[in-house]
């Protein structure tokens, strides 16, 4: 829209003034209904990616209770074999003992190991977790700030509409 001086000098009208700032606020008031809608589509697809993951890390602990129970079902197997064994051949009951000793030792060693790779995989999955938390607060503060700077425009402009027209009242009540 072209300045009063460029239009060759005449002055707009109130009307005209006010026509161009209710404008200029419905567009401010669109821009805020879709910020509004930005932030809860964010929470949205934020909530979903959660159930997501929580659902993911509940189908990789229901594997590994699986395979505890394999390696259970595994364990009793083997200790009804030497059983057997021992009852039969009670001359070697002390070697297969020691053969037993050994296995457990070295299973238990396995289970350390895997114990520790869960322990890791989870202090690495709380830290991705931890990043992304952070992630999600810079955002929130960004969009905090932007709705303060937005806020302190529409207060500016409504500010200046009550100015022009305490102004016009006053000019038009001393002519």
């Amino acid at each position: 829209m072209p300045t009063w001086w460029e239009r060759g000098g005449e002055m707009p009208s109130l009307e005209e003034r006010v026509a161009f700032l209710e404008g200029r606020f419905a567009d401010d008031v669109a821009a805020t209904a879709d910020l509004r809608t930005s932030v809860n589509e964010s929470r949205h697809d934020t909530n979903s990616r959660f159930t997501e993951l929580r659902h993911d890390m509940n189908a990789r602990f229901t594997q590994l209770e699986a395979s505890l129970d394999g390696l259970r079902s595994d364990m009793h197997g083997r200790f009804a074999r030497v059983d057997a064994n021992a009852t039969d051949l009670r001359s070697e009951m002390h070697g297969g003992f020691a053969r037993v000793d050994a296995n457990a030792n070295e299973l238990r060693g396995e289970m350390h190991g895997g114990f520790a790779r869960v322990d890791s995989n989870a202090t690495d999955l709380r830290g991705d977790m931890n990043a992304r938390f952070a992630q999600v607060d810079a955002r929130f503060a960004a969009l905090d700030e932007k709705l303060d700077r937005q806020f302190s425009r529409l207060l500016g402009v409504q500010v200046a509409v009550l100015l022009a027209v305490v102004s016009a009242l006053v000019g038009a009540y001393f002519r």
